[in-house]
């Protein structure tokens, strides 16, 4: 029993290192998306419609 808790507790260790990786990737892609954005809404505000 405690090698199988000790696999578990690894395999949500794993997991959760997975998880923040993959939720850092996510912010720092959201950051370049909004500086896009931003640059994007100055270059479209010097056309007159």
């Amino acid at each position: 029993i405690t090698e199988r808790n000790s696999a578990g507790t690894q395999e949500v260790a794993a997991s959760s290192e997975e998880l923040t990786a993959a939720s850092e990737e996510v912010a720092s892609t959201a950051q370049k998306l909004s500086a896009i954005a931003i640059d994007l809404s100055e270059m479209s505000s010097r056309f007159k419609v």
